[in-house]
């Protein structure tokens, strides 16, 4: 599942970080790194940054059925710098900061491991595309495409902080998302073809072995609906079995695949997008209810969630979602957005959040965590990391959140309770 900065049709911002000593990378994938050039010579690595903890929760709120934990960190956050988390590492966050005389090219970066304080390197080139991250018990890994001298777009993989080789080049390549269950990893990315085309391709392969013994699966989609990859829902621990989301301008795709192949199992309508998609019985949507590029007119912006084959609810927020994440709770599912807090006042932004049971119904109303311009979000159970850029700087939010139990309306009774 992502774990990246989110747009209306794409996903950014994957086990807790271990303090135990990590295992040496094996002898290929040290050589494939010794042969591979250094992806930006002129990038230099972001030394850990030291927190300040704050004994007092004023300033901030989370939604009922979550409970903050205290003390929360506070620490400097470079200008214009930008962070993601990948889902589960509670206590990792890759930050990159942009070069003085080019604002997109990234000048230090680093994915820090606050339990440790210490900071590897990842292929974070532009600051404006994070590469996707995943994260098991003992290694970490990050995919990203790299355009050759040749012009030509490559797959990489890198596996504690270095090269792990090449999966694949094909015509404006992207990596959508990276998820880990034990020690097997699958990456995502565009179909990789000569010719862009509608579809994805996945890689999947132990997190210790390079890209080239990988396996890699092609999801060939329609060729009259534009589907691209979203995330990967689903992945078997043991062998190349899982399942992904692809999305078009007008719908959601889920697919199921194997070493064998891939094969569509349900769609769904999406006339405005999609935020973002939490697995489950079956998957949770959290879309847009209009275009959330449109005019902003009134405060008043529907945001809807719904499992597939289920109505869903709605709920009514101020303005359009900025960025948007979904990450699994017990219960159901965690969903926080940064948004402005009304029309008029676009540059005050609020981050907000929201528990929602596995069929769609809203527990509760939103809740506004605090003033603030943009975060990243990990969670692990029920432990839940929040990361906040305040004017303060990077503020650390720690939380134990549950929609078990909670209080949320049943949206196929409230869809009967309207119809009266």
């Amino acid at each position: 599942m992502n774990a990246r900065s989110l747009t209306c049709f794409m996903v950014f911002a994957v086990c807790s970080a271990c303090k135990e000593p990590k295992p040496p990378l094996p002898a290929e994938i040290e050589a494939a790194a010794a042969l591979s050039p250094v992806m930006d010579p002129t990038t230099a690595l972001l030394p850990a940054p030291k927190f300040t903890a704050k004994d007092s929760a004023r300033g901030y709120a989370l939604p009922g059925g979550c409970k903050l934990a205290l003390p929360i960190q506070e620490t400097e956050l470079p200008e214009n710098a930008e962070f993601t988390a990948a889902d589960g590492a509670l206590d990792e966050l890759a930050i990159a900061t942009p070069a003085p005389e080019h604002r997109t090219r990234v000048r230090t970066r680093g994915w820090i491991d606050f339990s440790q304080g210490s900071t590897r390197d990842l292929p974070w080139m532009d600051l404006g595309a994070p590469p996707a991250l995943a994260r098991t018990r003992d290694f970490w890994l990050a995919a990203q495409v790299e355009r050759d001298q040749a012009g030509a777009d490559r797959a990489r993989l890198w596996q504690q902080g270095k090269a792990g080789g090449t999966f694949a080049s094909g015509d404006r390549l992207a990596a959508a998302d990276a998820i880990c269950n034990g020690k097997r990893c699958a990456v995502l990315t565009t179909l990789a073809r000569l010719n862009l085309a509608p579809g994805a391709t996945v890689f999947a392969g132990s997190a210790d072995q390079p890209a080239s013994s990988w396996q890699r699966v092609d999801i060939e989609a329609r060729a009259d609906e534009a589907f691209r990859p979203f995330s990967i829902l689903e992945l078997a621990p043991d062998t190349v079995r899982g399942s992904l989301a692809l999305v078009s301008p007008a719908s959601v795709a889920i697919w199921d695949f194997t070493e064998r192949g891939a094969k569509e199992r349900a769609q769904e309508v999406a006339p405005f997008g999609v935020f973002d998609i939490v697995n489950g019985a079956e998957p949770l949507l959290v879309m847009p209810g209009a275009r959330p590029d449109g005019p902003c007119a009134e405060d008043r912006f529907p945001l809807r969630f719904a499992a597939f084959g289920n109505p869903g609810s709605s709920i009514d927020v101020q303005t359009p979602p900025r960025s948007l994440a979904a990450r699994k709770v017990p219960g159901g599912a965690l969903v926080v957005w940064v948004a402005p807090v009304s029309c008029r006042n676009k540059q005050r932004k609020i981050v907000y959040a929201v528990l929602v049971r596995p069929d769609g119904g809203v527990i509760g109303t939103p809740m506004s965590v605090a003033d603030a311009s943009g975060f990243a979000l990990a969670t692990k159970d029920d432990r839940v990391s929040l990361w906040l850029r305040t004017e303060r700087g990077l503020t650390w939010l720690k939380a134990r959140c549950s929609a078990e139990g909670s209080d949320a309306a049943d949206p196929a009774r409230r869809a009967q309770d309207a119809a009266r």
